[in-house]
């Protein structure tokens, strides 16, 4: 997905799974099937080297969690990237 510039801080939709209701469908080539795990996906949008929006799935800023603030103080060795992050508890 291409983002202009100045849309860098807008929130991108995630791509949400499907049911998987036909078995069928895992033995064509075109169908990937994987087990849909629990955790915490977020967007993570740098631009001029600095974190300007960390969206949640539900396009809350979780830059304004204390939190996550720490992110907007980093240097990024990138001008402009939105990387999509997925984090899982951690396991007992």
């Amino acid at each position: 997905m291409l983002v202009r510039l100045n849309d860098m801080s807008s929130f991108v939709p995630p791509m949400l799974c499907e049911r998987l209701t036909n078995l069928s469908r895992v033995v064509d080539c075109s169908y990937i099937a994987e087990p849909k795990l629990d955790g915490q996906r977020t967007q993570l949008h740098v631009h001029g080297r600095r974190a300007v929006a960390c969206f949640s799935r539900r396009r809350l800023d979780l830059l304004e969690h204390a939190g996550m603030a720490w992110l907007r103080n980093l240097k990024w060795p990138f001008e402009s990237a939105i990387f999509r992050l997925r984090s899982w508890p951690p396991q007992p």
